[in-house]
């Protein structure tokens, strides 16, 4: 098992739970580093020494001491996407393609690189960008603002080939990433409505054909997961648009969408295992602390447990505030679904900041064979601001 860990300065180790050995790969500046499925580590770094140039690095996990840079990845001194992201990655789900997101002449880029290959591709500019992958990484789907508006734009990307646009939807809106359906042939999206809210609607890629949806009040956002016949979709509350009250399943060209959970929520990730269907919601807390407590339905909708409120640390901050994107390229659940791990620091950890400094953040994980249980506890797996998991799952800490 390997847990890739960041640290609150940016010291990024891979972890190999089994021994307790910790290796160091960078020392300082790294930032959420994406871990392929072939086991390789794209890393953005932030420059720590006077001339030094943000960039992404990569090497494989098995052979860290092997680091090389992603062409077309350098940054000025001092640009980045965000306080604390340098860079955003994303790896295709065969780990054939890498995304990248970065500053470049007063917005965002967009660039795709293939391994092995000597320069990076520019697909687009403008901001905000959201991109996903299909389940075979061979189509893109990106959401992006320009001067034209809003659009939703589906690529091909094949091997040794320029990337080939096979769908463009002007005037979408009021979603952040997009989501495939099925096999990857049908699209999801939303759209502004009447009144203010936004309609669900989808396309068939090969043939353009779309499929009209219900409309809702608030915002939309698709959540992360396997592709199946379905979507599930957290349906925003009016007036509060960094909370949700509904957790619903459409089928596109269905008129009408299957309610599976009803309550207010902050952000929502579906297991990629295939032989069990769980989605992790993100409770609010409602305390000094602005907590948060991780509850776990099946595809029923039915509660199978609660984790012990945690406080998230800076970047699980950030992935609850955009987990429709980070959801999918820094997801809380491992690759098989077999664990689910955040960072930040439990209740117990210590108090918080009026009595004095807490612990420091920890990544925290519970296995999903353990959801069952009564009651549910977390185990800490590593010291650190976040990790994710690049392997099997790992042993009781």
């Amino acid at each position: 098992m390997r847990l890739v860990t960041v640290s609150s300065i940016g010291t990024v180790a891979i972890n190999e739970n089994d021994t307790r050995e910790a290796r160091i790969v960078v020392t300082r500046g790294g930032n959420w580093p994406a871990v392929s499925s072939r086991g390789e580590l794209a890393l953005p770094v932030g420059a720590t020494q006077p001339g030094e140039t943000a960039h992404v690095r990569r090497f494989s996990a098995d052979a860290p001491g092997a680091a090389a840079g992603v062409p077309g990845s350098e940054l000025a001194p001092g640009h980045g996407v965000a306080p604390g992201l340098t860079h955003y990655v994303y790896w295709s789900p065969a780990g054939t393609n890498l995304l990248i997101i970065q500053p470049a002449e007063g917005a965002l880029e967009l660039r795709s690189w293939r391994p092995g290959t000597p320069a990076s591709q520019r697909l687009f500019a403008g901001a905000p960008i959201f991109p996903a992958f299909d389940d075979t990484g061979s189509r893109l789907a990106v959401h992006h603002g320009g001067p034209s508006g809003a659009r939703l734009v589906v690529l091909e990307l094949l091997d040794g080939a320029p990337a080939r646009v096979c769908l463009v939807q002007q005037g979408v809106g009021g979603f952040g990433a997009p989501a495939f359906c099925g096999d990857g042939q049908v699209v999801t999206w939303a759209e502004p409505a009447g009144g203010g809210g936004v309609r669900l609607r989808a396309a068939d890629v090969g043939t353009g054909r779309t499929f009209p949806g219900p409309a809702f009040e608030g915002t939309v956002r698709f959540v992360p997961g396997p592709v199946r016949n379905h979507v599930l979709v957290a349906v925003g509350e009016p007036g509060a648009p960094a909370m949700y009250g509904r957790l619903v399943a459409w089928e596109p060209g269905a008129p009408t969408v299957r309610m599976l959970y009803r309550g207010r929520f902050l952000a929502a990730w579906a297991s990629p295992a295939s032989a069990r269907e769980l989605v992790a919601l993100a409770l609010p807390g409602f305390s000094p602390e602005s907590r948060v407590q991780p509850a776990f339905i099946d595809a029923r909708g039915r509660e199978l447990g609660r984790l012990a409120p945690f406080v998230p640390s800076p970047p699980m901050q950030f992935a609850l505030a955009f987990f429709d994107q980070f959801g999918r390229s820094h997801g809380p659940w491992s690759p098989g679904g077999d664990w689910f791990i955040v960072g930040g620091r439990t209740a117990t950890d210590g108090p918080f900041a009026l009595f004095g400094p807490p612990e420091p953040d920890r990544v925290l994980g519970v296995a999903a064979a353990e959801i069952d249980a009564r009651p549910l506890a977390w185990r800490v797996l590593a010291e650190g601001v976040a990790g994710w998991l690049a392997g099997a799952a790992p042993g009781r800490a």
